[in-house]
């Protein structure tokens, strides 16, 4: 079968705008991954004595 040039060069843009895109979607799934963990970890630090030693009026728990 015999087909025109650029039916091959459009699939091949369309290849790589497709994947373009699951790549970005792919990206921004892992930076909310990683972003997200470190804002639970430095959420959930105490507070008091550890984290500001020369602060009393902060709570202890």
């Amino acid at each position: 079968m015999y087909y025109h040039p650029l039916i091959g060069v459009f699939i091949f843009l369309i290849a790589i705008i497709f994947s373009f895109i699951l790549g970005r979607l792919y990206i921004k799934k892992k930076l909310n991954l990683v972003f997200n963990n470190d804002d639970k970890k430095n959420s959930s630090l105490p507070k008091g004595e550890i984290t500001a030693p020369d602060a009393p009026w902060l709570d202890k728990k």
